[in-house]
């Protein structure tokens, strides 16, 4: 569950009309207009083209995250900081929208679009004992308000009803990590661990996802096993052994298996890298465009599965470190740095105050891989500042995963990635 709190401003405004601006006893007050033109609805096309843009983004935050934590195991979910990114979008106008659509390779994306998309990601369906599903929160401080077109856009495409809390109060941190555990069914029971004396806002979201396998490794099979780590030093894993027709592929960088839950919407990739090769030298690899091709080569391998010989590490995941945590500095260096600065942040239609800027963004995530199936869980949640002032069947394919790789959990038919992580023993 990744969480993000952000102090932001207006709803994707792209011209102002200046006001007089009124003083109040909690905050400097604007009452300015903003021109904005929400745009069309979302089209087909547009909906296959931002599938493809939020993997780019997936891909790039993934990438910075491994650089800049080598041989740390990571579970993120991107797309849980992409959607609190919309939702900032939402308020945001100026250098800081530009800012927020082009790390998001949005490009000049309208805003109505790209809260549509969003909607569509929470409401994909849940069939079979696959479940997928991601949940929107926006909070403020007592005695600051937000705008009516931005809480009528929260709610109608994020399902997000803004909520006012005593941030002074620790019943406001309580009550927000209550709703963070509840959307992550407890696996991130804490977000939050107090709120500043600035903190005017806070836009969260949860995703969960909890899948079994269509075809489930058998518990006696499981064994302690060697891995070996990148540095060549060994140790002991609970290692999962399943063997029947399975979608794969290879080339000289990797091994790829796609492992299907029982859905048969959504899957797990895993990508072993070959003999010398590295985890990194796989993630240097990955973009939207290579990401597509993979899946596309998957279409033509499910036709002839080719029998495999799997061994999985039985594992969880989960992000402690505070480093990988808090992505304030990956997000500015990928090109959003302006929604951090209290003197260039631009969010005048979120709340009706001056001054909001984005104090941090912090995503908490969690994996657990067993025989039965997947449970994972990512919280963002982003805390907004301001002035207080108050295949074919041969020989068997042999995937022993005894050392580090790289998994992502995706749909199947959009292509979309919901998690995407390394272990690294």
């Amino acid at each position: 569950m990744l969480l993000l709190a952000a102090v932001v401003g207006c709803s994707s405004g792209d011209e102002t009309v200046p006001d007089n601006k009124a003083q109040n006893e909690t905050g400097n007050k604007t009452e300015t207009v903003f021109v904005d033109d929400p745009g069309p609805a979302l089209t087909a096309e547009q909906e296959t083209m931002f599938n493809e843009n939020v993997n780019g983004f997936t891909f790039n935050l993934f990438r910075a995250l491994v650089n800049k934590n080598p041989g740390q195991s990571i579970v993120s979910s991107p797309l849980s900081v992409a959607a609190v990114l919309a939702m900032l979008n939402d308020g945001a106008m100026g250098k800081t929208r530009e800012e927020l659509l082009q790390v998001l390779g949005f490009g000049e994306a309208k805003t109505r679009a790209l809260n549509e998309y969003f909607q569509k990601q929470m409401n994909m369906e849940n069939k079979y004992d696959t479940k997928l599903q991601m949940s929107n929160a926006v909070f403020a401080r007592q005695g600051f308000e937000f705008k009516p077109a931005f809480v009528e856009d929260m709610k109608k495409y994020y399902d997000a009803p803004a909520e006012v809390l005593d941030f002074s109060s620790p019943d406001a941190v309580d009550h927000i990590n209550s709703w963070c555990s509840g959307h992550t069914n407890g696996m991130i029971p804490k977000i939050v661990d107090q709120l500043s004396p600035d903190a005017l806002s806070v836009l969260l979201n949860a995703i969960y996802f909890n899948g079994r396998w269509a075809m489930p490794f058998v518990e006696d099979l499981t064994r302690s096993e060697r891995f070996t780590l990148e540095d060549k030093t060994q140790k002991s894993v609970q290692m999962m052994h399943l063997t029947m027709p399975m979608i794969y592929q290879e080339n000289d960088l990797f091994q790829a298996l796609c492992m299907e839950y029982s859905d048969a919407g959504y899957y797990m990739t895993i990508l072993l890298p070959t003999p010398g090769k590295k985890v990194s030298d796989i993630v240097e690899r990955m973009t939207e465009e290579w990401w597509k091709e993979l899946n596309t080569k998957y279409v033509y391998s499910m036709i002839k599965g080719k029998e495999v010989v799997l061994s999985l590490p039985r594992f969880t995941v989960e992000t402690k470190d505070e480093k990988i945590q808090n992505l304030k500095t990956v997000l500015s260096e990928l090109g959003s740095p302006s929604m951090f600065n209290p003197e260039k942040a631009q969010f005048p239609n979120i709340l009706t105050t001056a001054g909001l800027y984005v104090s941090q963004i912090i995503q908490k995530a969690t994996i657990d891989v067993n025989e039965s199936g997947t449970i994972a869980a990512a919280t963002t949640a982003s805390t907004l500042d301001g002035e207080s002032n108050a295949l074919d069947i041969l020989t068997p394919i042999y995937f022993t995963a005894d050392h580090p790789f790289v998994y992502v959990i995706s749909n199947m038919k959009t292509g979309v990635v919901y998690f995407i992580g390394t272990y690294q023993g």
